[in-house]
């Protein structure tokens, strides 16, 4: 995600006061900030951007998303194991394991 600093803290505060209403944080504040599935509570919407990098996605236990926590978030397809600008995936991955 890149936004501007004081929109994050606008947005997390607005769901702050979502979650206090409701007792607990409810799934769609789970999502990244301005995406589809927290438009009701984001004002700030999204869009589409390409880099001229590849992206790589990294999953992990500790994220908000709570499929990632309980282990059964499903990853992409595999699209390449040599990936321009990063290298080779096995050795993206020991950097962070």
């Amino acid at each position: 995600m890149i936004a501007k600093r004081e929109q994050v803290i606008k947005a997390m505060e607005k769901r702050g006061k979502i979650a206090l209403l409701e007792g607990e944080t409810p799934g769609r504040l789970c999502h990244e900030l301005g995406t589809r599935g927290s438009l009701d509570c984001d004002e700030y919407k999204w869009w589409g951007f390409y880099t001229e990098n590849p992206v790589v996605s990294v999953y992990h236990e500790e994220s908000i998303d709570k499929a990632n926590r309980m282990r059964r978030k499903k990853a992409w397809p595999v699209r390449a194991y040599d990936i321009p600008f990063w290298g080779r995936a096995e050795d993206v991955r020991k950097k962070f394991v």
